[in-house]
């Protein structure tokens, strides 16, 4: 989930905007009316709210509209201005919401102290357990119930040490809600930056903890399916996943209008509506997406918008960070390939693959992992079967050659 950025507007310009935007007016347009130069806040807050009003009237987002209005350095900013967009949307046009009303000071026994952060299907409230005297976390829809109960149930379902836990979950006054861990680390997101915040080696490893979640999450037959740096918290040096909303158990992949992940880290497939596609391929496709956004502070996709699909092949990682090294790069690209058959097929493949290259590498081989996987890759393992193979054959040719010596010499 995003916390919201992007302010309600209280200036004359933003409320000029907003009136010029009902004439059915462009962004470009209207600044095109304007005298001065704007302030890049100002200008990513116009750009806010004309991503909402997108929204609100039906139109598709593409985020490349936007790019020759901001400076050079600053598209990055745009997924992060878009996603609180909507949620800002949600939250402001949601009917549930508005008849919900406001919340109470005590919810049952938890006592609320603010608010953490807002979604597409609910808002995160940091909160006093008053009976254990403790502080955890409380999700209360204000969308569908189904979608939280189901949230609950699957979370309740894993046991992993970097899966945020469930405490409680049920109804109160007619608002459906689930306690849980409080996580008080940043997500990912806060890592995604230019220059690079984390190195190489530091990417790896918190790749390498995170695909251990995933994978526990598909052998138990769950897919995520919200795959992204806001639903994976750091906890000290631990990645932690959240935001089941979207999960469900592994199967058939549903096209992008059903599946109402986010855009940017969907698998192509969901876009071209192909649904033989495994669920698990777009978890999977997803973590590429954010091995690529950590190494290079970029994304390799940033079209949103009904009916658009990503633009392959992608920029080369070391395009953005030169020092990123070439068998990153290439684990990197295969992970988000355009086609699900040339990505890694399970978590476990890409899990070791990345193993392998931290242990070659000089970094920490004795990272934790759950997985019964080996540390070499797919390929070196089928290497050495080969390799195995071709010696089990030479020794028993000579073997065999001894034997018949043996006969000859007796006969």
């Amino acid at each position: 989930m995003n916390s919201r950025i992007i302010q309600p507007p209280s200036s004359s310009l933003f409320v000029e905007f907003e009136e010029y935007l009902k004439l059915n007016k462009t962004l470009t347009m209207f600044l095109a009316t304007l005298s001065g130069d704007l302030t890049v806040e100002t200008l990513f807050s116009l750009i806010g709210i004309d991503i909402e009003n997108r929204f609100k009237t039906g139109k598709p987002v593409d985020l490349q509209e936007y790019h020759s209005l901001l400076p050079v350095g600053e598209h990055a900013r745009l997924d992060g201005v878009c996603a609180d967009s909507i949620g800002n949307f949600v939250s402001t046009h949601c009917p549930v919401r508005e008849v919900l009303g406001p919340l109470p000071a005590l919810f049952g026994k938890y006592r609320f102290m603010n608010e953490i952060a807002r979604g597409g299907n609910g808002v995160v409230y940091e909160v006093e357990d008053t009976e254990l005297k403790r502080r955890i976390a409380i999700k209360v829809l204000f969308r569908n119930c189904r979608t939280l109960s189901n949230e609950a149930k699957i979370m309740s379902q894993l046991d992993h040490p970097n899966i945020c836990s469930i405490y409680d979950a049920g109804e109160f006054h007619h608002r459906t809600f689930v306690a849980m861990q409080l996580i008080q680390g940043p997500s990912l997101t806060e890592f995604c930056r230019t220059p690079a915040v984390l190195s190489c080696q530091q990417v790896v490893e918190v790749m390498v903890k995170a695909l251990d979640v995933v994978g526990k999450c598909h052998s138990m037959g769950i897919v995520h399916l919200d795959l992204k740096p806001a639903n994976i918290l750091m906890s000290g040096q631990e990645p932690v996943i959240i935001d089941f909303g979207l999960a469900r158990t592994s199967g058939i992949a549903q096209n992008v209008m059903q599946a109402l992940g986010s855009p940017s880290y969907m698998a192509p497939e969901l876009f071209a509506n192909e649904l033989y596609t495994p669920a698990t391929m777009c978890d999977l496709f997803s973590m590429g997406v954010i091995f690529y956004e950590l190494l290079t502070g970029k994304r390799p996709f940033t079209g949103l918008g009904e009916g658009q699909n990503h633009v392959f092949p992608p920029r080369r990682p070391r395009d953005h960070r030169n020092e990123i090294p070439d068998e990153l790069e290439r684990i990197c690209l295969r992970a988000i390939s355009e086609s699900p058959s040339q990505r890694y097929q399970s978590a476990q493949d890409f899990q070791s693959e990345l193993l392998y290259w931290l242990q070659s590498s000089g970094g920490h081989s004795s990272v934790r992992t759950s997985l019964a996987i080996s540390v070499d890759p797919p390929s070196r393992v089928i290497e050495k079967k080969s390799q195995l193979k071709y010696w089990v054959i030479t020794w028993f040719l000579l073997l065999l050659v001894l034997i018949v010596n043996l006969i000859g010499l007796v006969f």
